[in-house]
């Protein structure tokens, strides 16, 4: 993930809006599927993705500050 911070170009293409949905309507149907709160589901995955997300920004800025030269 980390690796993957460098290829995006900004910061829209690290967050992946489009890619989050997706997964997150494929994750409820899973916790339908078995039986799960799709709150609680809905809940863990948003904290978790929101967290991967930060520290890819951070990983995404540092690299970008690399390519200008700043330290």
């Amino acid at each position: 993930m980390l690796e993957a911070a460098q290829f995006k170009s900004d910061a829209t293409a690290v967050r992946a809006a489009d890619r989050r949905a997706a997964m997150m309507e494929r994750l409820r149907a899973l916790a339908d599927a078995e039986g799960v709160s799709r709150s609680v589901v809905t809940n863990v995955w948003t904290a978790m993705i929101d967290s991967f997300i930060a520290l890819e920004l951070e990983e995404h800025a540092r690299h970008q500050d690399d390519a200008a030269g700043h330290s």
